[in-house]
This record gives C-alpha cells, sequence and structure tokens, in this order.
C-alpha cells in the first residue's frame, strides 16, 4: 500500500528539523591566556660586577741578551728547561776580550813602574831642594811628573776594569729560578750587542693581562681584589690583586692594559692561555637604577611603553606603560628613567603582539632579576 503524499512530506519536514539540530554550532570559548617571558623589576645594587678577557703571562719575563757582540760557543739550555739562578744560559768565544784584558793589564803594570819612578824622583828632588841644592823648577817638575804618572795608574786600572767587565758579558746567566720559554739563537751564530738569545719565565705566580675599555679603566685601583678563571681550569677561581694599570691604549684600539697578579693558590700556568677577570666596582651613582632588556622596551608614536603585568586572582593582565628612557647601560639593558617601580613584573618578549588589557599566563623558571 503506497503511502499519501501528506505524510511524506511531514518526514521529511521532520528529519530536516532533526538535522538542523544536530549540526548547531556550540558557543564560542574564551581564548586560551597568551603565555609570556617576564622579569621583574630590582633596583640595582650599587656593585657592578664586570668580565675582562685576558691571557696568562709569567710573573717575570724576560728576553736574555748579551751585552757584547760575539761568536756563541755554548748553549746548554733548551726550550721547557727549567733554571736555577747563576746556571749558564750562553757563552761567546772570549779570546778576543781576554786579549784585550791583557793589554789593559800590561799598560796597568807600566803605570804602577812609571809612577814608582816618579815618586823615587820627587822624593830625590825634595830632599835636595830642601837642603838648597836644587831649584824651585825642579822641584815642581818632579811634582808633576808624580802627579801625572798616579793619574795614568789610575787610568789604568779603570782600563782594566772594563776589559774585565766586557769579558763577563760574554758569559749569560740564569738572574733566578726560570723556565726557559724560547730560544732565539744556536751555537756557533754570531749575535749583535741587545739581540735576544732566549726568552724566560719566572715567577712562581702567573699574571694576567686583561684589556678594559676607556668607559672602565677609571673604576680599576690598584690592589683592588679580582677574580681570575682560567679556560684550562675552568673549575677553579683563584684570587688575583690589580697590580698594574695602563695610561696608554694598546693595538686593540681604545682598550687599557690592566695587569692582575694571582695571590693564594697559584696553579701552574703557562704563559698565553686564555683567562678572564672578574671585577666588582663600588659604583654609588648607579645604586637604585632600574634597567630593562631593549626587547621588553616597545616604541611608537606616543612614545616609549612597556607592558606591565598585573595579577587578579589566577589571572594576569597586561598593562599598557608610558615610561621615560636614558641611556642604554654596558650590558646592553635600557635604564628606565621613569615610569616603573621595584617589584612591578614586566613583559619582555612578544611586546608588538601584545594589547593593553590582554589575559596572559607568566611562563614558569622565567623570572629575572634585574
Amino acid at each position: 500500500m503506497v503511502e499519501s503524499t501528506p505524510f511524506k512530506v511531514n518526514a521529511i519536514l521532520m528529519a530536516l528539523a532533526t538535522l538542523v539540530g544536530c549540526t548547531q554550532e556550540a558557543p564560542p570559548q574564551e581564548p586560551a591566556p597568551r603565555p609570556v617571558q617576564y622579569v621583574q623589576v630590582l633596583a640595582a645594587a650599587a656593585d657592578d660586577l664586570q668580565t675582562y678577557s685576558g691571557v696568562t703571562k709569567a710573573e717575570v719575563d724576560a728576553q736574555m741578551s748579551f751585552k757584547v757582540a760575539g761568536t756563541v760557543v755554548d748553549r746548554p739550555v733548551s726550550v721547557g728547561d727549567t733554571v736555577a739562578a747563576g746556571d749558564l744560559l750562553a757563552r761567546l768565544d772570549q779570546r778576543d776580550y781576554r786579549v784585550a784584558l791583557q793589554q789593559a793589564q800590561a799598560g796597568l803594570a807600566t803605570a804602577i813602574a812609571q809612577l814608582r819612578n816618579a815618586s823615587v824622583e820627587y822624593d830625590r828632588t825634595t830632599e835636595l831642594y830642601e837642603n838648597s841644592n836644587a831649584a824651585k823648577a825642579d822641584l815642581d817638575r818632579a811634582q808633576a811628573a808624580f802627579e801625572s804618572a798616579e793619574a795614568m795608574v789610575a787610568a789604568a786600572r779603570e782600563q782594566v776594569h772594563g776589559a774585565e767587565l766586557q769579558v763577563s758579558y760574554t758569559t749569560l746567566r740564569a738572574p733566578q729560578a726560570c723556565t726557559v720559554a724560547k730560544t732565539f739563537v744556536k751555537e756557533n751564530e754570531n749575535v749583535a750587542p741587545g739581540q735576544p738569545v732566549l726568552q724566560l719565565n719566572c715567577g712562581r705566580c702567573a699574571q694576567i693581562e686583561a684589556y678594559l675599555p676607556e668607559t672602565h679603566i677609571g673604576w680599576v685601583e690598584a690592589s683592588m681584589p679580582v677574580e681570575v678563571t682560567v679556560e684550562a681550569i675552568p673549575e677553579q677561581r683563584l684570587d688575583a690583586v690589580v697590580t698594574e694599570i695602563g695610561v696608554a691604549s694598546g693595538a686593540a684600539g681604545a682598550t687599557y692594559p690592566v695587569t692582575a697578579q694571582l695571590t693564594g693558590a697559584c696553579p701552574e700556568l703557562r704563559s698565553g692561555m686564555v683567562a678572564d677577570v672578574h671585577m666588582a666596582f663600588r659604583l654609588p651613582e648607579r645604586e637604585g637604577r632600574i634597567a630593562l632588556p631593549t626587547v621588553a622596551v616597545g616604541e611608537d608614536r606616543d612614545g616609549n611603553f612597556v607592558y606591565t603585568l598585573e595579577q587578579g586572582g589566577d589571572a594576569w593582565t597586561a598593562r599598557r606603560r608610558a615610561v621615560v628612557v636614558g641611556e642604554i647601560t654596558d650590558r646592553g639593558e635600557l635604564v628606565i628613567a621613569d615610569g616603573l617601580a621595584e617589584g612591578e613584573y614586566v613583559a619582555t618578549a612578544g611586546v608588538r603582539r601584545i594589547q593593553d588589557g590582554l589575559t596572559v599566563r607568566l611562563l614558569e623558571n622565567n623570572a629575572v632579576g634585574l
């Protein structure tokens, strides 16, 4: 039996109503709070910690050379050898200098003989003059000859002393306990006066030389304590004091050398090792200053601004806050001259994607005190 047409229409209408009811959209949900990175604003202390790169060097770094020219006939030490005070480092051929010494000694002997004769003649002439058997002119000549002979002896003695020094200069000895760092000449080579023969590293405690920018060199004081870390032994922090403060810029441009001497524990370090010098400067004028990472500060036609984060119950809300900015610090942060107070929270990333009144969520373990 075939159903009537009105019955079919009603069935279709009921099915459509059911389908529409099933496909009706659910009410919109609230968007999840945007996660943000942040910092809690803290006023800066008067101490400013800075780290400068440097290199280690020996307490005494000396280039040894001869004071006279000659041919090297002996160089018993090599790189890495340890020498004690007075140990032989190198020797020149002494023959020419010993000949000069013998000639000077012969000249002294001749001068002494002439002085002896002049003294006898002066005494004899003086006796004759006192007995009226010699003229005053004879006495004057005898006295002049005697005084001239005395002067010749004194000059001859100086020549001998100079020749002895020349001989001594042909021998190079260690001034103290040291290690041979470099050698520049070999046996049978000719050297000139002052030409480097070898280099010594001496001293128990190493030094560290670092270069400070011109804006920081005025903060450094002699004998101020610092800490040093050496890349070769990163697990140790070594105590040191500032011993030298440069007054002329170095090769690195507008930077000035500062030397720190290790104190206390002095591990064995080689010259040229990479090191960092950590200095704490007392800067009262910076006490209480507030600074933020530059990414936390936005700027538009209305000026500079930040987004402070205000807590209401379990939710945080971003609020736009106008601020007055100052200079950029040595750490690359922006000084906030006005507009923020200590203890407030400030968003540090995604500032341009945040809007005033936006609900946000603070990322865990992301607070960085300033």
